[in-house]
């Protein structure tokens, strides 16, 4: 009953928890997510990193931002693995990636991991 993507707008119809639900950085992450009514939506916790993929480490210093906004740098292939910038999104605390995606490398962009602050 744990649909495959949940956050806290995917709408729930029975009681049920759901650990283990992947997210963030290039589904790197996990966390989890409960329905704690029949009808409503998940309420999820932070999602953590407990893998040692270089993207999610904690950087020795601060990222350089990215080249450009995240919306347009977001599924941009080709890239080279493990690249990391700072999102250029200044209301929100996010970082955009290179790694492993169907067909290559893509870069995407998530939340700062919280390990990191």
């Amino acid at each position: 009953m744990c649909p495959a993507k949940i956050d806290g707008s995917t709408a729930c119809t029975a009681v049920v928890s759901c650990p283990g639900s992947v997210c963030g950085m290039h589904k790197l992450g996990s966390r989890t997510c409960s329905c704690p009514a029949a009808s409503g939506v998940f309420d999820c916790g932070t999602c953590v990193y407990a893998g040692s993929e270089p993207i999610v480490v904690k950087p020795a210093a601060a990222l350089s931002p990215c080249a450009m906004a995240d919306s347009a740098m977001e599924d941009i292939t080709a890239c080279t693995k493990g690249d990391r910038c700072k999102s250029l999104d200044t209301t929100k605390d996010r970082f955009c990636a290179c790694w492993d995606a169907p067909g290559g490398t893509a870069w995407d962009c998530d939340s700062t991991p919280s390990a990191w602050k």
